[in-house]
């Protein structure tokens, strides 16, 4: 592969606009045309990322994979601080780069990837930035950027899978609900409805009631289960279920392969 070809790789994986077709893709247009505008902008460009093009594009491909899910998550009220701001202001990759790095606690991803510790979280976002354009790197940041690339698929299995704790525990309950029923419906046999119980205040009930209460199922209940579910509503908050719910929610979907866990994810923010 050219050069040229490799650089329209990492591109496309920056700047590509799934929800358009290849010729709607004005932002790639345009920064392909900043790039190769001259001869000597290409050329630095070349030089600069080219010892590295394999570690840039394994990190483009998972601030790429976050791209789609950040419109969706905050239409449900899920908070993206930076990852939002990027977002509004039209730059869509930088905004998944954003949410997939702030999802995993700094000390965590120090324990399994250590020379970001010298980078410090300040440090990580501003690699992350370099990653699209042709800033050079300090010997500190090109160490971190192969062992970064070298984890892909663990950060990006572990950050879908936080991603998911995190918008499970922030839904109201009539959404937390129909999260675990479309999970049961792609995994029956995991999420088996009627064995799974929330409890509160002293209440249980199954998730098979509750998604009948909620109209995911045919309502089979009588009037006295509807009448403990309204209770539990009213008792209902999700700091009260945290760790428990983590807990199931961890236990389950350890049970799938993370290529499952990615498309299952994609899945349920488009249906919530």
């Amino acid at each position: 592969m050219s050069r040229e070809n490799i650089v329209n790789e990492i591109l496309v994986k920056m700047f590509y606009d799934p929800s358009k077709t290849l010729t709607e893709q004005t932002a790639f247009e345009r920064q392909l045309d900043r790039t190769f505008s001259t001869p000597e902008t290409a050329q630095q460009y070349l030089e600069d990322i080219g010892k590295y093009k394999h570690e840039i594009i394994q990190i483009a491909a998972i601030g790429s994979f976050f791209i789609p899910f950040v419109g969706p998550l905050m239409s449900l009220g899920l908070d993206l601080a930076g990852s939002a701001l990027y977002a509004s202001e039209g730059n869509k990759y930088d905004a998944g780069l954003m949410l997939a790095f702030s999802l995993i606690p700094f000390g965590e991803l120090v324990g399994k990837i250590p020379s970001v510790k010298k980078l410090g979280r300040d440090g990580l976002s501003k690699l992350l930035k370099k990653t699209r354009t042709k800033s050079k790197l300090s010997v500190d940041e090109v160490n971190a950027l192969k062992d970064l690339s070298k984890e892909q698929k663990w950060l990006k299995s572990t950050m879908t899978k936080k991603l998911m704790y995190r918008l499970f525990l922030q839904l109201p309950l009539s959404k937390m609900v129909k999260f675990v029923y479309l999970l049961s419906q792609k995994y029956p046999t995991v999420f088996n409805l009627s064995k799974i119980i929330l409890q509160i205040a002293g209440i249980r009930i199954s998730f098979d009631k509750l998604a009948q209460y909620y109209g995911f199922l045919p309502n089979k209940l009588s009037d006295s289960e509807e009448e403990k579910i309204k209770g539990l509503e009213e008792n209902y908050k999700p700091e009260k279920v945290s760790k428990v719910m983590t807990d199931f929610l961890d236990k389950k979907l350890n049970m799938l392969s993370p290529e499952e866990r990615d498309s299952t994810f994609n899945s349920i923010i488009q249906n919530l």
